[in-house]
């Protein structure tokens, strides 16, 4: 005799894939408008401030920094849209760079939007103060080989994981 029904374990197999996979999309889709809304009803002192300085530390002397009024080259790059100061650090450690924009770039929940693409001014400025102290401190800047590691699955947590490890190194801490 043949067994003509289908084997109960692949459809129970089947139906939780699928209720999985719509449980993912409806979670997905009430975070995203969850953060919508949180992002619209933000107050404004919570917002990053027009005029903020981005400063790091470098081992290295003001003239050192700038010889011949030249900028090392990842803050050249920046161009005119940005004010550049050197200060002396704390407890005569070196030289305190400080970079701002000219024109702050867009705030709220547009700005936000623009961050999480990765496409803000602060987070050029960001890399470049990295490369700079890179560039000053051990004469190259430094890169990271990028590691093998096959073809990954096209999943949504995949997709998160993708996302943060290609803006890594724009954003973080000077």
């Amino acid at each position: 005799m043949a067994d003509d029904h289908r084997d109960p374990a692949g459809i129970r197999e089947l139906i939780m894939n699928r209720v999985t996979r719509a449980a993912l999309v409806g979670g997905l889709t009430v975070g995203v408008v969850a953060v919508r809304r949180m992002l619209r009803q933000m107050p404004k002192s919570l917002q990053e401030p027009k005029d903020r300085w981005l400063v790091l530390t470098v081992n290295k002397r003001q003239d050192e920094i700038a010889p011949h009024n030249t900028w090392p080259q990842p803050l050249a790059d920046l161009g005119d849209e940005v004010e550049i100061e050197l200060r002396q650090a704390p407890g005569n450690r070196g030289t305190e760079i400080a970079v701002r924009e000219r024109e702050p770039g867009q705030t709220g929940p547009g700005g936000t939007t623009s961050r999480i693409a990765g496409r803000t001014r602060t987070q050029d400025i960001r890399s470049a103060l990295r490369r700079t102290k890179q560039l000053l401190e051990t004469g190259e800047v430094l890169a990271v080989d990028p590691q093998p590691h096959g073809r990954r699955k096209p999943t949504p947590g995949g997709a998160l994981i993708a996302a943060a490890t290609n803006r890594a190194g724009r954003e973080g801490v000077l």
